[in-house]
């Protein structure tokens, strides 16, 4: 059985490296979680996911998109490249999640690692799919590392999102809409496991990293 480090009060805290999220996460996540971050294809979510990468030593796994594409896209947001190895994990592989779990083995001490898309590793067996996840829980516990699951929402979302969803300790929810001339970007936190969700929605700006967005709040 995967040890559940979330539930440990006297686990570490890591930093997310988005400021006005962390402080609204007492200080970052528990060492081990894995974080759901649900978003459609057309959100700003690759800023989101870069910003991730800044903190600690990070594995992105590109299961879409060549690694060469994700590190152009990385490069152009100023990620140092020498912290952050992107991985292809191929869709067109029978078995995509097995070539992810090896990955995720080779984990270092204090990592992140990023699963982006996730999509194709739900559209296996449901029993596989809490195989792996139970899996990378137990490897993120043993290295005290992070994990987050980019979740595409939309047309095409597979059925067993519900696995990931529940299996996640923490869901970040991630919402961009067209507000009269603006963009807004929301960010919801609906669920910490072990912990108090983020009771009130943030608003981001998502440019070239993430801040807080002011650009229409009353004085």
């Amino acid at each position: 059985m995967a040890t559940d480090i979330s539930l440990d009060p006297s686990a570490d805290r890591l930093p997310t490296g988005i400021e006005v999220l962390d402080e609204r996460l007492d200080g970052g996540l528990r060492a081990g979680s894995i974080v759901l971050l649900s978003a459609a294809p057309s959100s700003q979510s690759e800023v989101f996911l870069a910003e991730l990468t800044r903190v600690r030593p990070t594995a992105y796994l590109t299961t879409q998109r060549t690694a060469a594409a994700v590190e152009r896209s990385l490069s152009h947001l100023g990620v140092d490249l020498d912290g952050c190895t992107v991985l292809t994990v191929d869709d067109a592989d029978p078995m995509p999640i097995n070539r992810a779990y090896e990955h995720v083995q080779d984990l270092a001490e204090g990592s992140t690692v990023i699963v982006d898309p996730m999509n194709p590793l739900e559209r296996v067996d449901a029993a596989q799919l809490w195989a792996f996840l139970n899996g990378v829980q137990a490897q993120l516990a043993e290295t005290g590392s992070l994990a987050y699951l980019h979740g595409l929402t939309g047309r095409d979302v597979p059925a067993n999102r519900d696995v990931t969803a529940y299996l996640a300790d923490v869901v970040f929810e991630l919402s961009t809409d067209l507000q009269g001339e603006f963009i807004e970007n929301r960010l919801y936190v609906p669920k910490v496991r072990g912990g108090e969700p983020v009771p009130e929605v943030i608003k981001l700006e998502l440019t070239d990293n993430v801040v807080i967005d002011t650009s229409r709040d009353i004085a």
